[in-house]
């Protein structure tokens, strides 16, 4: 996202695409060659004797309130990420940017989260807490997007839009995390597989059904302020999980 606008403005839209068809080539090659599928220390010390099949597994997931809620949460973050992601240009263009700013914004938005996804795990995992990151993280996302909807100063936005990855994408790898503790012995696989879903089926159903919930001048703002109410949402029912 950050690149995009420049290699366009370089190579046109057709180069664009050839550009990152072989950079996806090139990537999946080198995991073909290099990747192991038994890697030498395992992802977990603790060793799940006994697992359970498919069809008994996602009896147990639906059955588990917790992660019922997991898959509200997943269903409107990941939705809303890439709703924000996707409508970027359109959101910053009737505050008179340009696509570069868009684009630069949006490269934010995901630094913020690779960020965020790397610090709130790692913290998570030392001080043994799961409930308390994930408020923190949907929180900061909730306060951002809210400033987000009303501000049109370019360095705000790309501070706020670098807090609002930060926080939303911070959350899924806990989330994921929490989802195997609670939901154990379910393969991970399952249970991680389940949430990602619905996640990009969220998506799918907020960039669609949100398109035309525009002012006249085009702005998002409604989209915005109804994206930034879902989250506070999700900010509640984060108070309803049990700590593992």
């Amino acid at each position: 996202m950050l690149i995009t606008p420049f290699i366009v403005g370089g190579f046109g839209f057709d180069g664009m695409l050839l550009i990152y068809g072989i950079i996806a080539l090139v990537s999946s090659i080198l995991f073909i060659i290099f990747a192991k599928n038994r890697p030498p220390s395992p992802p977990s010390e603790k060793i799940i004797s006994e697992k359970v099949f498919m069809v008994q597994g996602m009896k147990s997931l639906v059955t588990n309130k917790y992660f019922v809620i997991l898959l509200v949460l997943y269903f409107i973050g990941l939705g809303i990420f890439n709703t924000i992601t996707t409508y970027i240009e359109g959101i910053v263009l009737p505050r008179g940017f340009d696509s570069t700013y868009a684009g630069i914004l949006g490269g934010i938005m995901l630094l913020g989260g690779i960020i965020g996804c790397i610090i709130m795990p790692a913290l998570s995992d030392k001080y043994r807490v799961r409930k308390p990151l994930l408020l923190i993280s949907i929180l900061m996302a909730t306060l951002s997007l809210l400033l987000i909807s009303f501000l049109s100063d370019p360095v705000l936005l790309l501070l706020l839009g670098f807090l609002f990855g930060f926080g939303l994408m911070s959350a899924s790898p806990i989330g994921l995390e929490y989802a195997i503790e609670i939901t154990r012995p379910v393969p991970e696989a399952t249970s991680n597989g389940l949430l990602m879903m619905i996640g990009q089926i969220g998506g799918i159903l907020f960039i669609l059904g949100l398109e035309d919930l525009r002012l006249p001048s085009g702005d998002y703002f409604p989209a915005l302020i109804l994206q930034t109410i879902l989250l506070g949402i999700v900010t509640v029912l984060v108070f309803l999980l049990k700590e593992d």
